[in-house]
């Protein structure tokens, strides 16, 4: 069994022109494990307080149009992009090689935002040299119930969260990738367990089977591979 994400099991294959593996061919679902929505991040000396300020910002001011991202293919650089399009701004992305540098560096104000983790970027926030505006996902987050959606905030249909699922080679015997995926969903539910993944990481638990999985990346593969195409984002 392995671990695979948003990126790995959606965004990838659409984002590399020669990705070595076919998400859907080559594994099979066993549980969709949980969504983790991501935060709109901005240094707090860039002069807005809001969703609508950071918007009217990169509209007005070119030298702006910058966001970071904690790898390219990842959903914090997808969020961008999604961003980018909703308001009809073209904005420049900047791959770090991980979380920690493009904070960094937003903190900065070397580059005017990015989309992350909540529980990343919380120390950051309260050392007070990061600032949270939204979350990404439809719902507000538990961990930051103050912080508005995007949608609430102005941006009309933005809606994403990453996610964390398990899988196994694929032609695994249908009864065991159940059983397995039943095994899972009962460690998952465990109230620490669960409690764990949501205070710790602010994950929103799902415990879901092979056929919710498979549902999902049904839908989420052509979600992101069109605004990929729209976007012209690259990893290559």
């Amino acid at each position: 069994l392995f671990g695979g994400t948003i990126s790995t099991h959606a965004i990838n294959a659409s984002l590399y022109k020669n990705l070595p593996y076919d998400p859907v061919k080559d594994f099979e679902p066993i549980s969709l494990v949980a969504f983790l929505p991501n935060v709109l991040i901005v240094d707090p000396n860039l002069g807005v307080d809001s969703v609508a300020g950071l918007i009217a910002l990169l509209k007005k001011d070119p030298t702006k149009r910058t966001f970071a991202s904690s790898g390219a293919g990842t959903s914090t650089h997808l969020a961008g992009e999604m961003l980018a399009e909703a308001i009809g701004v073209k904005l420049t992305h900047i791959p770090y090689k991980g979380t920690p540098p493009a904070m960094l560096d937003v903190s900065s104000g070397q580059v005017a935002f990015m989309f992350d983790q909540v529980t990343a970027a919380l120390p950051l926030v309260q050392a007070g040299k990061l600032k949270l505006l939204a979350v990404t996902s439809a719902k507000r987050m538990a961990l930051v119930p103050q912080l508005p959606t995007m949608q609430e905030a102005g941006v009309p249909g933005f809606d994403m969260a990453s996610w964390q699922a398990v899988y196994a080679p694929k032609n695994l015997p249908a009864p065991i990738a159940q059983r397995l995926s039943a095994e899972i969903a009962k460690i998952l539910q465990m109230p620490d367990v669960k409690a764990k993944l949501a205070d710790q990481f602010g994950m929103d638990v799902v415990a879901g089977s092979p056929a919710q999985l498979a549902a999902l990346m049904q839908k989420e593969i052509p979600r992101w591979g069109e605004l990929v195409r729209r976007s012209g984002a690259s990893a290559d």
